[in-house]
């Protein structure tokens, strides 16, 4: 669901260690893009809160949850996407595999974003993602995105150090290269572990995270706002209600959005919608559940 920031606001694969079970299937996330040697840059350091715009609170001090999150592999969650009332594509999210990395055991997460052929052109975005979390946490320890905008295309590889407050993104855009260094107050996540954290935690929470992508920290507000019953595949569902705001560091305003999750165990987002500069919505569409 986290890739509809990307198009509401308009990447790079792990590098698993040659032994690593997970090598080989996150080799065939990379795409084969056709660019310049990377030019070398210098690298920067910016520590802090990021910066927000009029109506959002910078996050100092985030949701903190200590638990593990879902590690059910082969569980597949769907999402259809519609932007304007117009159906775009779709959202995947998976529990792949489990494996090691670097020595220590992982699980692997994968998200793709894939937008029908007819429409291609008047939604200019595609991409896809991968995390490896840890045995035990709830934050990934490599995570990459992969994901073309426009005419653009950009891969970004995310690392955290094992303490989980520093930050590397090294990104790559059309042949040129950037890396930066990060160090923030709050928590920092990925994407897709910040979809996954969102079931983990006890329902009817309220708080802020942040989200970084694309080399930009993404605040986000999250308020709990009641219960509501939503569509979905099998019928109407009661579904726990959350307000969200949100922006990135570069944002003049920010973005309005909902979010309803299930009352369930599973703690499914069944729907998702944002009111940016084009009204998204996402409904989820198929559920299929890992082994435990």
């Amino acid at each position: 669901m986290m890739w509809i920031l990307l198009a509401a606001l308009s990447a790079t694969n792990p590098q698993p260690e040659p032994a690593s079970r997970l090598a080989g299937a996150l080799d065939s996330v990379r795409r084969s893009i056709a660019v310049k040697p990377p030019k070398f840059r210098p690298t920067y350091t910016i520590a802090g809160t990021p910066k927000t715009p009029d109506g959002l609170e910078g996050c100092k001090e985030g949701l903190r949850f200590k638990g593990d999150i879902l590690r059910q592999v082969g569980e597949t969650i769907r999402y259809t996407v519609e932007i304007d009332g117009l159906s775009v594509g779709l959202v995947d999210f998976k529990t792949e595999q489990d494996g090691t990395f670097q020595g220590e055991p992982v699980t692997e997460y994968r998200s793709h974003f894939q937008i029908d052929s007819l429409v291609a052109t008047l939604v200019p975005v595609e991409g896809r993602a991968a995390a490896l979390v840890p045995a035990g946490q709830n934050r990934a320890i490599h995570a990459m995105n992969r994901y073309r905008l426009k005419d653009k295309d950009y891969e970004e590889e995310l690392s955290w150090d094992h303490a989980r407050e520093r930050l590397t993104s090294k990104r790559a855009r059309n042949g040129k290269s950037r890396t930066v260094n990060r160090l923030f107050t709050a928590e920092s996540r990925d994407f897709i572990t910040a979809f996954y954290m969102l079931r983990a935690l006890e329902p009817k929470f309220s708080g802020c995270t942040l989200l970084y992508g694309n080399q930009r920290a993404y605040t986000v507000s999250i308020q709990y706002a009641g219960e509501e019953k939503v569509k979905t595949p099998v019928g109407l569902k009661a579904a726990y209600k959350y307000e969200v705001v949100y922006a990135h560091e570069r944002s003049k305003k920010p973005i309005e959005a909902t979010i309803w999750m299930s009352q369930s165990g599973d703690q499914l987002p069944y729907q998702a919608e944002i009111r940016g500069r084009n009204h998204l919505l996402a409904r989820i569409h198929l559920f299929i559940p890992g082994e435990s």
